[in-house]
């Protein structure tokens, strides 16, 4: 009988070591970022979607993140790992962006990493508003809305002064 019980122990732990092979890992595939690129405020809430924020200094009181085609992502008064707005701390860094897809997500997310934090964070974009983080629970996500470069008004064309006509016999 205590034959059977090591068999049986000796065999199930072989199962355990088995089945936590290299292919439950996280596969990522990197994605191009051209949708990412841009500076992004932070909304409460997007209630009407038509709204649009305009480049300015109403955007020195809410939190900003900043995406360049470079991987380089800057945040403004906040932390990125933490969806935190702290308006005296500021983050910096590079960034991955890539799609998972392993079991524990049930199928493929798209997620950004910064450099400065563990893991990656899961990331939507649609148009103009970007989702980050995880869930619709408050808190558990930020939402953030593009920003539009403010516009300058172009200048008026000056008209010309018309010059007198010259007199071909004075030349005046």
């Amino acid at each position: 009988m205590k034959k059977i019980l090591n068999i049986v122990s000796i065999l199930t732990l072989a199962v355990g070591i088995i089945s936590c092979s290299k292919s439950d890992e996280e596969v990522r595939t990197p994605l191009e970022n051209t949708e990412l690129v841009g500076k992004w405020a932070k909304v409460e809430s997007i209630r009407n979607t038509d709204s649009i924020i305009v480049d300015g200094p109403h955007l020195d009181t809410v939190k900003v993140l900043e995406i360049t085609a470079e991987n380089t992502l800057k945040v403004s008064r906040g932390l990125f790992c933490s969806l935190t707005t702290d308006k005296g701390k500021n983050q910096d860094g590079s960034y991955e962006y890539y799609s998972v897809n392993n079991k524990d997500n049930a199928g493929t997310s798209n997620r950004i990493k910064l450099d400065k934090c563990g893991k990656g964070m899961p990331v939507s974009v649609q148009g103009d508003v970007l989702i980050l983080g995880y869930g619709n629970q408050t808190g558990a996500n930020e939402e953030y809305r593009r920003v539009k470069p403010a516009t300058t008004p172009e200048e008026p064309e000056v008209p010309e002064v018309p010059e007198e006509p010259i007199d071909p016999g004075t030349g005046e």
